[in-house]
Formats: C-alpha cells, structure tokens, sequence
C-alpha cells in the first residue's frame, strides 16, 4: 500500500506570475516568508502569506 502524498502547488509571484522554487501543500500555514522573484525582469521580493488567519 502506497503513502497517500499530499497535493503540492507552487508559489507564484504575484506581481509577474513567475514561478518560484517554493511549493505548498493544500494544508500549509504560514507568514513571514520572504522570497525574490527570479523572473527575468522582476526580482521583486514578496512575503508568502498561506491560511494565516487559520489558527
């Protein structure tokens, strides 16, 4: 019998939509993430906020 493997998503930036290397699954809960954006002319550095409201 297999492990049921929680299903992932990766974070977008959300000022160009790039992808980024961080990947959440549909439970996660966080904030205070901070992440640059690799897009080829962003580079914008944005906060992760995932279900922070949830406690």
């Amino acid at each position: 019998m297999k492990p049921i493997k929680p299903k992932k998503h990766k974070i977008l930036c959300p000022f160009c939509g790039h992808p980024t290397s961080v990947m959440a699954d549909e439970n996660a809960v966080c904030k205070g993430i901070y992440v640059k954006c690799k897009g080829a002319h962003c580079g914008i550095e944005f906060e992760i906020k995932i279900n922070s409201e949830i406690k």
